[in-house]
């Protein structure tokens, strides 16, 4: 990840939840025109297992 990509998401953390969406909409409208390949199930899981994981994480750093 490039740090310009990186200094978007950390200025995406600072928005209200309202501005989240808002951008997160308008993200997906200008990313349907892109070619992108098909996503793996492999991938998806590898995926979805990082985040549960990092939610455990946080979890237990609240507890």
């Amino acid at each position: 990840m490039t740090a310009r990509v990186q200094n978007i998401l950390r200025s995406f953390e600072q928005l209200s939840e309202s501005e989240k969406k808002d951008l997160a909409f308008e993200i997906l409208q200008r990313t349907t025109q892109f070619d992108l390949p098909p996503v793996i199930d492999d991938i998806l899981v590898s995926c979805a297992e990082d985040l549960f994981l990092s939610l455990d994480r946080e979890e237990l750093t609240h507890e």
